[in-house]
């Protein structure tokens, strides 16, 4: 298995524990807003380009192939990010549109799921494109 598969399935396990600790957070408090702090998981992964004494890791070398899956992956996770920042744009306002005003619950965690659903786009593209043989 190589470093750019090992890197795309350990962004899917980061992804998928920051879904199930957002997942406990509400669970445990009832609260939309406090359960924002479940992603704190996704701080893991700044661990991947932390060495690791004892080990020396092989440079990583990237063919026209790979950074092919790279560009595309890059692509798609984009484009489900800007995706669901218009659908939020859109039904959110309209969702609340009697009182005119968006609840701080709705509107803080944006940035948060705009990156936990990029990262996961972005590892699932790269598996599914690699496992193809793109």
């Amino acid at each position: 298995m190589t470093e750019f598969r090992k890197s795309a399935r350990f962004q899917l396990v980061v992804a998928g524990l920051t879904a199930l600790a957002v997942g406990a957070v509400f669970v445990v408090t009832g609260n939309a807003l406090a359960s924002s702090a479940g992603f704190a998981v996704m701080a893991l992964l700044g661990f991947q380009a932390l060495p690791i004494p004892g080990r020396r890791r092989p440079p990583t070398i990237q063919d026209e192939r790979d950074e092919a899956i790279q560009r595309r992956a890059y692509s798609a996770g984009y484009t489900a990010l800007w995706a669901f920042l218009v659908a939020w744009g859109v039904i959110v306002p309209l969702a609340f549109s009697e009182g005119g005003e968006v609840p701080l619950a709705f509107v803080a965690p944006v940035i948060w799921v705009g990156w936990w659903l990029l990262t996961l786009v972005r590892s699932l593209t790269i598996l599914v494109l690699d496992s193809r043989g793109l």
